[in-house]
């Protein structure tokens, strides 16, 4: 199920002739929570694949 997120801040970040928008969502500290364990899950799942 995708998840539409509201943002809290969008950051314009300009280096030389290229622009990178950022969007910073507005996440509660369980939701933020849960997000940062499946990243590390699965940056775990492709170092293991890598061996």
């Amino acid at each position: 199920m995708r998840v539409k997120d509201t943002y809290k801040e969008v950051k314009t970040i300009r280096f030389g002739e290229n622009v990178a928008r950022v969007h910073i969502p507005d996440l509660t500290e369980e939701e933020r929570s849960r997000r940062i364990a499946e990243i590390g899950r699965l940056a775990g799942e492709m170092l293991a694949s890598k061996k």
